[in-house]
């Protein structure tokens, strides 16, 4: 009998050698694993039985995580069934994710004119420390459309201040793609970069662009602690709300251009 954790591997060696990257994929097959024990299923079939208490819904759980946990275990299933394992495929189009509710809010000019100059006061002396770097990076985000994980795994190749251009590798299914950058934007990287150059010596040490004084990488926005974000009161004073990801707001009728990039 063919064990459960050689039919996931199988399963996710597949997908990768046609382009997924799936760098989660490997905990949920833990996961769905680790159900199947406790449920007692045979080690070669996927029975309804572990396929609905996989896709159950959880206490305070969104409905896009649940779709992404049955997407989960539909592949495998696709997969098992192929293979002629005795498996329950779940039907497609399972639930919904509650998209209508969220009204996405269009900053004005004014609003990311103040948004930046509250993290212009946040830098410090240092303009190559963590919070100076927020910075550049949130008029990066502003203005070239990378995601903050992008923004944040952009290597020192990968920045063309010259050219104002910058290449994004490793983005949305795996693609690459360029990204151009404002003249005054590139300028206010190579002060980042000069300085780090020149002040922090790890900086030359590794491969990255953004990078902590101490030579390690600088996370994504959503992972700042508490020393890098501003604080309520800060926030407050760029006339900007905070809002709930799902909630209702009235959007500003004109789209703010060009001060992404002062």
């Amino acid at each position: 009998m063919t064990a459960f954790a050689d039919v996931t591997a199988s399963y996710m060696a597949e997908k990768r050698a046609v382009g997924f990257r799936l760098e989660k994929g490997d905990a949920a097959m833990r996961r769905i694993a680790a159900l199947r024990s406790e449920l007692g299923c045979r080690q070669d079939e996927l029975p309804r039985e572990l396929v609905e208490a996989w896709t159950a819904r959880r206490p305070g759980e969104a409905e896009a995580t649940r779709l992404r946990r049955m997407g989960q275990i539909r592949g495998l299933g696709e997969y098992m069934a192929r293979m002629g394992y005795d498996a329950w495929v779940m039907p497609g189009r399972q639930g919904y994710a509650d998209r209508g509710s969220y009204d996405p809010y269009i900053f004005t000019d004014g609003e990311l004119a103040s948004l930046f100059e509250e993290a212009d006061e946040l830098s410090g002396s240092d303009p190559a420390c963590r919070r100076a770097q927020m910075a550049p990076i949130i008029r990066l985000l502003c203005s070239s459309g990378l995601r903050s994980g992008e923004a944040c795994a952009l290597g020192k190749a990968d920045v063309d201040l010259d050219a104002g251009a910058l290449t994004v590798r490793h983005a949305k299914n795996d693609r690459g793609r360029f990204a151009p950058i404002h003249r005054s934007l590139a300028s206010r990287m190579r002060t980042f970069s000069n300085a780090a150059s020149t002040g922090h010596p790890q900086y030359g040490m590794h491969g990255l662009f953004w990078s902590l004084p101490e030579g390690g990488p600088c996370p994504p926005a959503p992972s700042m602690d508490s020393s890098a974000r501003p604080s309520g009161t800060q926030a407050y004073r760029t006339g900007v709300a905070a809002r709930d990801r799902g909630s209702t707001t009235s959007a500003s009728p004109s789209p703010a251009t060009g001060s992404a990039h002062g």
